[in-house]
């Protein structure tokens, strides 16, 4: 059985302590869950999540010669960025760059 327990209260700052609020609330809704009501449930809690981020997102994959990633994943961390960060602004700065070439508006 999974018990209907209210979510707990997290803070704007996502801190440690409320990643343990989370991990007791979900112990407590799942303890007497059997197996295939854990599974149902992750399944369930990852399609929300999915269609959430399919709401904001757009993902896409990127393929990259063997060995590039760790490379661009070092320039990144250089200066603060994240990987995802990085690839993003070298489009936009790209793209840009791109429409000054072309004359476009």
């Amino acid at each position: 059985m999974i018990h209907n327990i209210p979510k707990p209260d997290i803070s704007p700052d996502f801190t440690i302590a409320d990643i343990r609020k989370i991990r007791e609330w979900n112990y407590e809704r799942l303890k007497d869950a059997t197996v295939e009501e854990r599974l149902a449930d992750t399944r369930h809690r990852a399609a929300v999540a999915r269609k959430n981020m399919d709401a904001v997102r757009n993902i896409m994959n990127l393929v990259l010669p063997k060995g590039k990633k760790p490379d661009l994943q070092a320039h990144a961390a250089e200066r603060g960025e994240s990987l995802n960060g990085f690839v993003n602004r070298a489009i936009d700065e790209t793209v840009d760059r791109d429409k000054g070439k072309d004359g476009e508006e």
